[in-house]
Formats: structure tokens, C-alpha cells, sequence
């Protein structure tokens, strides 16, 4: 018999069983030690039949990655056997075949995704003998063998209650299994799916299906997504492209978020930021009280005595004339932001304070260590944090478009994924990379000298903003190009690369405002 099934990958045998079963003959061993045979599948289950082949021969299944012309370019006139592993991984991967035996009967069979694929059939025997090879192709979409009872979309979900637990199937026909949860407030969800025998995958969406969170763990290994959320509608996904349908368990779960407060008013009115050790009140230019502190732990006497290091703050205009104003107020404290009786200067509440004793100041730079002793609070984006605090904005002036009087800076763990939203009189912006205004809001139903809530929700790659529990304003995080540098004046600290950290105030030079704050909380 004239041996079809070539040695290579260019001379397989080009096999069609897509609609019907079909049977080749071939001889294997003596002088022809391979045998292949192509062929392209949709998602389906291929069974093969191999009938007399000997202990001395070995079916393989792979399935081209790529392009097939490329595989087939690179490697397609080498003789199969010679390929070396490392070099045949880079074009094929290997597909796992369940094998069953009955006598000289071997059966093979796989779920296999659509795409090209090349059974190789070798052998060491010293002899040619003649087997048979069976192809066939169930389309395994049939094999669901209950009723679909969940939704496939956001519009038929399912509701479900957190806390319970959900059992299904998924894969075949059913590619989709969609769940609806309502949040009351603020809650940390966990969902795990499990007792899969198939892969699955599970996605968390917004009210609007847009995905918040994927868990796509390879295999039948289990899948699962914790998340801080805001109040309001989400969906939990479980999908599947298998061909087979998995049976699955979607546990679900709620624990309240952990509140660190940063700044909360007392009863008697009289608290300031400071008082709770979590946030500082930062100025520069220094105020004096700051200065004399710098020159204390700068001084070197003789050579370089107190009134030295003075001179030098003072000829970089580092000491504040007049400084900004802090006043207790019964809702809050009230900040004034004008240094020098200008727009000039940076004032603010941050979690971090200048430590004076690493100081520099030719250049300028210097170390920032936690107000709290304890550290800095985590702000993990993978999991979702929210910044709250109650703010009016009572005065606010500015020189430019692309400035406010008031603003606020958070950044994640990572040190480079931040986002800064600019208050002023008439709305609220977000700051693009290079500093330019991009997503704003003007209020129709507030005004921004009222007291408002605001919750600043910051998770993966992006943010969300609400008022009095409204979502106002949305987009993507950034890293920001900044380089404190070229400051008037200059900051000895790049705030937008410091992990955790948290800021709220005037940060520029071309603006001012008076403002009230109140209720400052981070929930973790």
C-alpha cells in the first residue's frame, strides 16, 4: 500500500470527518516509522479508533498554535521524528488523549477547541504491519444534560441572595450563567467557584455589564474574586467555551469593609486633622515655626550654624510671611489655603510628614515617613478602596483652566497608579498625566459651597466618584508625570510616587480657597 500519511508535517494526510465518520488504512513500522494526519476541528469531541497497532507504536495529538503556513514554513520539512522537543513546543502543544483498550482496539478521545491539528502515529517496531484509524466528531454543544435555569445576560440574570450558595452546569450549549446582587452600602464581596471538571471561569460586572473583576484560573483549578464595592447592582458571570458541560458551585460572601478614619469633628467642635494622628497639615513655603526645625537638624556649627541654613530657605523663598489657616468649626475644620496673601504655596492635609532629618537642600529632597506610627494605611486597587470625606467649598480662586483651589490626590500601593480630582467653585475635574483638566462635572442639584458626602472608589485601573451617594464622575487611574523639581517653589518629595498616600488641599501655585472638611475615611 503506497504510504499517504507522510513523515513530516508538509506530507500529512489531509483528513475531513467534520460531518460524517471516515476510515483510513495504514501501514507502520520496518522503514516508515511515522505516520501523520491533518485536520481541522470546531469545538467538539474527537474520538479515534485505532484497530492493530502494536505495543511498539504510540498516537499523539497536536494542535498547531499559531498560523498553520507559519508552523508549517518553519517546520513542516523536517522529518517529525528529528524535531527537537524545545523547538516543536514553540509551534505545537500537546493534547491530552483519554485512552481505553480492548484488546487490539485502542480508543482515543479529546475536547478539543477549533483550530489545526496533526495525530502523529509512531513507531519502533522492526516490521511494517497494517492498522486502521476511525475519525470521528461529536458535537459535544448536545451533551447538557439538564435544563438551563440561569439567565445567559445581564437582562435575564438570575437574583441571588450573598451568603447562599448556587449550583449549575455550564459548558455545551450553556456558555453563560449570569447572577444579579443588589449592595445596600458599602460591603466586601467574595465569590468562589468550585467542583468544576471542566474549565470555568468567573467575571464580576457593573450595573451596566461592564467587567470589574476576572478570575480565568487554567484547568479545572478553582476560581474566585474578592472585591470592596460601593452600594448598588452587580452580576457575577460564570462562563465556559468547553464543549462538555462542568457541573459548579458558586459560593458567595459579605463582610463589612474596614473604616480607618482619618478626621472626624468632635462634639465640642474643637478637633483639627493633627489631633488623630493620621493626617498632618503640610505647608511649603515653611512656615518659621518649620524653618527653625529645618536649621536645627541641618546645622553643622561652626561652619554652618542655624542662621546659615535660614539664609539658604530663604533665598529659595522656602519660608512662608504669612501662612495658611487651619479653624475648628462645628461641621468640620476650615481650611485656608493662601500663603504669602497670594495663591502662592501648597497647603494641605496628607498622611505623610516631612521627616526634617533627611533633608537636603541643595537639591532639594528629602524622606516622608506615616503620621501614623503604624504605617500608612494599604490602598490594594486589586481589591478596591474608597476614599470618603464631607467637603464645601466656601472661597476658591484660580489662574488657570487647568487649576483648583482644592484638591485631591490618592495613590495605590504600587506607587504609581493615582488619580487627582480638582474642586473649584462651579465643579469638580480630574487631572490628566500632564496636569491638563479631561473628565469634569458641574453640579445641577448642589452646589459645591454646600457641605456634600463625597466617595472617591478607586479599583484596578479605575476611578469613581460620588456625590451624597450619586456617582458623578468616572475614569482610569494614571501615572503622572511630575517632577517636584521644577515646582515654584520647588517640593522636596514627588507625592505621585509615594505608596498609600493621601491628599487633600491646595496643590498649586495658581490657585487658592477656603474650604470646609470634614469625615475623612479610608475603607480597606
Amino acid at each position: 500500500m503506497r504510504d499517504r500519511a507522510g513523515q513530516n508535517l508538509k506530507g500529512a494526510q489531509r483528513i475531513n470527518f467534520k460531518n460524517k465518520t471516515t476510515r483510513v488504512r495504514e501501514f507502520i513500522g520496518g522503514d516508515d516509522q511515522t505516520d501523520i494526519f491533518r485536520f481541522n476541528a470546531r469545538s467538539s469531541k474527537i474520538d479515534i479508533t485505532a484497530n492493530r497497532l502494536g505495543n511498539r507504536d504510540t498516537v499523539d495529538l497536536y494542535q498547531v498554535d499559531g498560523k498553520l503556513r507559519r508552523t508549517l514554513r518553519r517546520i513542516g520539512d523536517t522529518d517529525f521524528s528529528s524535531i527537537r522537543t524545545r523547538r516543536l513546543n514553540k509551534f505545537l502543544t500537546s493534547v491530552d488523549l483519554s485512552t481505553s483498550s480492548r484488546g487490539r482496539r485502542d480508543d482515543y478521545s479529546a475536547d478539543v477547541d477549533k483550530g489545526t491539528y496533526f495525530l502523529v502515529v509512531s513507531s519502533n517496531a522492526n516490521r511494517s504491519s497494517k492498522y486502521r484509524l476511525r475519525f470521528s466528531a461529536e458535537d459535544a454543544s448536545t451533551v447538557l444534560p439538564t435544563p438551563d435555569t440561569i439567565g445567559n445576560t445581564i437582562g435575564t440574570a438570575k437574583a441571588t441572595t450573598l451568603g447562599t450558595s448556587e449550583s449549575e452546569q455550564i459548558g455545551g450549549t450553556d456558555n453563560s450563567d449570569v447572577f444579579q446582587f443588589v449592595l445596600g452600602d458599602r460591603q466586601k464581596v467574595a465569590f468562589n467557584l468550585n467542583g468544576l471538571t471542566q474549565n470555568a471561569d468567573l467575571s464580576l460586572l457593573d450595573d451596566s455589564g461592564k467587567t470589574l473583576k476576572l478570575s480565568v484560573t487554567a484547568g479545572t483549578s478553582a476560581e474566585s474574586i474578592t472585591r470592596n464595592l460601593e452600594q448598588g447592582t452587580y452580576y457575577i458571570q460564570v462562563s465556559s467555551t468547553s464543549t462538555t458541560a462542568t457541573n459548579y458551585t458558586l459560593t458567595t460572601s459579605t463582610s463589612n469593609v474596614t473604616q480607618t478614619s482619618l478626621y472626624s469633628q468632635n462634639v465640642a467642635g474643637t478637633a483639627v486633622p493633627n489631633d488623630q494622628n493620621q493626617l498632618i497639615l503640610n505647608q511649603v513655603p515653611f512656615t518659621a515655626t518649620e524653618a527653625n526645625l529645618i536649621a536645627d537638624e541641618l546645622a553643622v556649627p561652626p561652619l554652618f550654624p542655624d542662621t546659615a541654613v535660614l539664609a539658604l530657605l530663604n533665598s529659595e523663598d522656602l519660608i512662608a510671611s504669612s501662612n495658611a489657616t487651619e479653624t475648628p468649626v462645628n461641621q468640620g475644620v476650615q481650611l485656608n489655603s493662601q500663603v504669602n496673601s497670594s495663591n502662592t504655596g501648597y497647603v494641605g492635609y496628607t498622611n505623610y510628614a516631612l521627616d526634617y532629618s533627611s533633608l537636603s537642600l541643595t537639591p532639594l529632597n528629602a524622606d516622608l515617613e506615616p503620621v501614623n506610627p503604624s504605617g500608612a494605611t494599604v490602598l490594594d486597587a486589586s481589591i478596591g478602596y474608597t476614599l470618603s470625606f464631607d467637603l464645601a467649598i466656601a472661597t476658591e480662586t484660580s489662574n488657570s483652566a487647568n487649576r483648583a483651589g482644592f484638591s485631591v490626590v490618592i495613590v495605590s500601593n504600587d506607587g504609581s497608579s493615582a488619580i487627582e480630582l480638582g474642586f473649584d467653585s462651579t465643579g469638580i475635574f480630574a487631572q490628566s498625566e500632564n496636569f491638563t483638566a479631561t473628565e469634569s462635572f458641574t453640579p445641577s442639584t448642589f452646589s459645591m459651597s454646600e457641605l456634600v458626602s463625597y466617595d472617591l472608589y478607586v479599583a484596578d485601573s479605575g476611578y469613581r466618584l460620588f456625590a451624597n451617594d450619586t456617582e458623578i464622575l468616572s475614569g482610569n487611574v494614571r501615572t503622572y508625570n511630575f517632577d517636584p523639581s521644577q515646582s515654584d517653589p520647588p517640593l522636596p518629595v514627588n507625592p505621585y510616587t509615594t505608596q498609600n498616600f493621601v491628599f487633600l488641599g491646595d496643590n498649586t501655585d495658581q490657585a487658592s480657597s477656603t474650604v470646609t472638611l470634614n469625615n475623612v475615611s479610608l475603607f480597606t
